[in-house]
C-alpha cells in the first residue's frame, strides 16, 4: 500500500460547497501497510520477505521504488492487473488532515491469483524464521491464504505473529502473538473493557478462544498476565499475506504485503511467548 500526501495551505473556501480549497505545495509518497512493517525490519537488520498483491499500474511502481529505497526487495509481488494497488492520498493543510481519499479493491484475493499468492507464501516461508501478518482487511489476508501461511509456519515451526482483524479472529487460532487493541478486543469478545477485571477477562477469553499458546514451542515459558492492551489510533499500514526471512547470505526478499526477513545476525533473546497459565479462578 502507498500513503501519498498532498501539503498545502488554505487561504479561501470554495464557491461551489463549503468546504476549503488546498492550493498545494508539495506532494510525497511512504510506504504503508506491511511494506512499512517490512521497511521498519530492515532497518532493525533483518531482511524481510514481503508477498503481497499488487496493481499493474504507476502506484505499484512508486511502491517497488520506495521499497527499493528502504532495502526490501519486490521479488515476491503478485500482480494482479484487475485490481488497483492500494493508495490512501491525504490532503494536509496547515499540519491539519482536511481528507482522505482510498483508491482499492477489498474483495478477497481467489483462484488463479489465490494461487500464485499460496505459491509466493510458500518460498518465503521456506527459510524464514517466523511469520508476520498485519490484517488490514484488503482481501489478501482471508481464510483461505491464512490456512495457507500459517499451515507453512506449522511446518517449519517458526513463531505467527498477527496484527488482526476483527472480522477474521477465529482464523488466527493456533498463533504465538496476537495483538488487537483494546476496542478490537472488546468487540469479537462481546465485552467493553474499562477496567482491570473486563481486561482480563477479555485477554484471558480471547487466548483460550484461539489457544494462543504457541510461544512456548520458541521461548521459555513464563508465567505473566496478558498484556495491557493498546487503545485504538491510526496506524498507516495495510496487510498482505507475509513472512520473515532469513538466509545465509544476503539474498533479494518478496515483495509488499505480508512480512518475512531473515536476521543479520541473531537477537540474544526469543520472542517472548503468550501467557500459559490463566489465574485461578
Amino acid at each position: 500500500m502507498v500513503d501519498r500526501y498532498l501539503w498545502g495551505r488554505v487561504e479561501r473556501i470554495s464557491p461551489e460547497a463549503p468546504v476549503p480549497v488546498v492550493e498545494i505545495e508539495r506532494e510525497s509518497d511512504s510506504l504503508g501497510g506491511a511494506g512499512n512493517v517490512a521497511a521498519n525490519l530492515s532497518a532493525l537488520g533483518a531482511v524481510p520477505g514481503l508477498v503481497a498483491v499488487v496493481g499493474d499500474d504507476d502506484a505499484a511502481q512508486r511502491l517497488r521504488r520506495q521499497l527499493a529505497e528502504r532495502g526490501v526487495s519486490d521479488a515476491a509481488l503478485v500482480v494482479d492487473a484487475a485490481r488497483p494497488t492500494t493508495v490512501k492520498t491525504r490532503i494536509i493543510a496547515h499540519s491539519q488532515q482536511v481528507v482522505r481519499a482510498d483508491r482499492e479493491a477489498r474483495g478477497d484475493v481467489n483462484g488463479p491469483l489465490l494461487d500464485r499468492l499460496g505459491g509466493a507464501i510458500d518460498r518465503v516461508l521456506a527459510d524464514a524464521e517466523a511469520l508476520v501478518v498485519s490484517d488490514y482487511g484488503k482481501g489478501v489476508v482471508h481464510p483461505g491464504s491464512l490456512e495457507r501461511a500459517l499451515t507453512q509456519a506449522a511446518k517449519h515451526g517458526i513463531p505467527v505473529c498477527v496484527d488482526p482483524k476483527e472480522s477474521h479472529i477465529d482464523s488466527y487460532r493456533g498463533v504465538t502473538v496476537l495483538t488487537p487493541n483494546q476496542l478490537e478486543a472488546g468487540y469479537v469478545q462481546g465485552r467493553r473493557v474499562i477496567d482491570e477485571e473486563s481486561l482480563l477477562d477479555v485477554g484471558w477469553g480471547l487466548q483460550k478462544r484461539l489457544d494462543a499458546r504457541g510461544g512456548a514451542r520458541h521461548a521459555r515459558a513464563r508465567r505473566h498476565e496478558p498484556v495491557r492492551a493498546r487503545r485504538a489510533s491510526y496506524a498507516p499500514a495495510d496487510g498482505r499475506a507475509r513472512g520473515l526471512r532469513r538466509h545465509r547470505r544476503r539474498r533479494h526478499g518478496s515483495g509488499r504485503g505480508g512480512v518475512g526477513a531473515r536476521r543479520r545476525r541473531r537477537p540474544r533473546h526469543r520472542v517472548p511467548c503468550s501467557p500459559t497459565t490463566p489465574p485461578a479462578s
